[in-house]
């Protein structure tokens, strides 16, 4: 059974990273927007299922911004300007490795999103450089 998904709203390279989210339950990739009440808790995995860039460091990293505010690319694929690295490391030899981020919610921050994107720095990628994935956004409410 083939499955339509929406397109990424701010797509990565598209390699061999995924990162998931999700404000209310178990992540997923889709959709890649989610809306964050006060008191609930964000959860972002990053996924590494193939094995083909073992020992590169990956990272992945958050950053606030304003719900209306027009995402910059200051790099293709790298959507945020400002990041902060929230965990990084080098990425195992083991299939279907994963690692976590959870960050709760305060009351309060409306009108503010929360960005997360992953990354892993390779000369293996297409680029030579680095793989990014998918950005999951969590709009505060």
């Amino acid at each position: 059974m083939l499955r339509a998904v929406a397109p990424p709203t701010s797509p990565g390279t598209g390699e061999h990273l995924h990162l998931l989210g999700s404000a209310t339950g178990q992540p997923v990739a889709a959709p890649d927007v989610h809306l964050a009440a006060g008191g609930t808790t964000l959860r972002c995995e990053l996924h590494y299922p193939l094995g083909y860039v073992d020992g590169s460091l990956w990272l992945l990293a958050a950053e606030v911004v304003g719900t209306a505010q027009t995402l910059p690319q200051p790099l293709p694929r790298i959507w945020l300007s400002t990041p902060v690295i929230v965990a990084s490391g080098a990425l195992p030899g083991t299939p279907n490795w994963s690692a976590s981020f959870q960050l709760p919610v305060p009351n309060g921050l409306q009108g503010l999103s929360v960005l997360v994107q992953g990354a892993a720095l390779t000369p293996r990628s297409r680029n030579g450089i680095y793989q990014t994935t998918n950005v999951q956004r969590f709009d505060l409410q």
